[in-house]
């Protein structure tokens, strides 16, 4: 029985969150991603905008606890040129994976949608735009390596490299994001609740980073002048109590959630990060929250948030 309150050893104490520690993978964690996105002035190309999210899950949610699953994708955005260039790698166990969830029962509501993936699945391919991997997979702790294929999240000192590339296109970026203000929790203290009971996640951001580095575009390379990014971390799961007394964050599928977010970093130097969780059957709201972010770090919290939909 897991004790009101009580949290995986590994995630962070109260007070600073120590992203030399925390910034790593989590053991205690059935989910986990690590997100970024950002604006980039370049030398010689109009601005472009790039996010990348990489991540790290259980391949089943009742089997071995080391037995995780992997995936990355990234995107840039040209506006000058209307072009998005994007990649969605997954695991390479993806169709196996795949058809042993249609066949437990967790696919698609639409018994023909799961024959016609099973289908491609049984074929050992996956749906396009995504594809596997398809190479050496390495996630190391002290400090934070994420090597997916040919796309990487490392960390040196407080700051984190980002290098992804597409083969094919020529497209990709090797970027240096560095922290211009500390830590802020999410949610309640950083805790987010998920959609099952018992299911808790940690997130934390760093609203605003430097940039340095280069961009890629159709096997062009363009020195970064200056730029803003954000970053997101998130892990956890269905808290349980494991056999020596410790506490582990599991998973479980066949769950239905949406997630509406928004970042904002204003021109004072204060941000605005909030969220609403969703039942994505019902749109009924798990849980939504606010924080405003004050140019010296300190932070104000509120649940009086709402996402409406504008003109199109």
């Amino acid at each position: 029985m897991l004790l009101a309150g009580e949290l995986p050893r590994d995630w962070p104490d109260e007070g600073t969150i120590d992203i030399g520690i925390h910034d790593s993978p989590h053991h205690s964690a059935r989910t986990e991603w690590w997100y970024l996105n950002g604006h980039a002035l370049l030398d010689g190309h109009p601005p472009v905008s790039f996010f990348a999210a990489f991540f790290i899950s259980a391949a089943d949610p009742n089997d071995r606890w080391d037995d995780k699953v992997h995936a990355v994708t990234w995107a840039i955005t040209d506006a000058a040129t209307s072009t998005y260039h994007s990649e969605c790698r997954v695991d390479d166990r993806a169709p196996q994976l795949g058809l042993r969830q249609i066949n437990d029962g967790h696919g698609m509501r639409d018994e023909l949608f799961n024959r016609a993936m099973a289908e491609i699945l049984e074929a050992g391919n996956v749906p396009r735009p995504d594809r596997m991997i398809g190479g050496d997979v390495r996630v190391e702790s002290d400090p934070l390596l994420l090597r997916f294929g040919r796309s990487t999240l490392r960390k040196r000192k407080d700051d984190l490299h980002l290098r992804v590339i597409d083969d094919a296109s020529l497209n990709g970026c090797d970027i240096k994001v560095m922290p211009t203000k500390r830590p802020i929790r999410h949610g309640e203290n950083g805790l987010v609740p998920g959609a099952l009971d018992g299911e808790v996640f940690f997130y934390y951001f760093i609203p605003r980073c430097t940039l340095a580095g280069t961009v890629r575009l159709d096997g062009v390379s363009y020195a970064i002048d200056s730029g803003c990014a954000w970053y997101d971390h998130e892990f956890g799961g269905v808290l349980t109590a494991a056999t020596d007394g410790s506490v582990l964050a599991s998973s479980r599928m066949g769950e239905n959630v949406a997630w509406n977010w928004v970042g904002i970093q204003l021109d004072n130097g204060c941000e605005v990060s909030a969220y609403e969780i969703l039942a994505a059957d019902t749109s009924q709201s798990i849980d939504r929250r606010l924080v405003f972010v004050e140019r010296d770090g300190s932070t104000r919290s509120t649940t009086d948030v709402s996402f409406e939909s504008g003109p199109q």
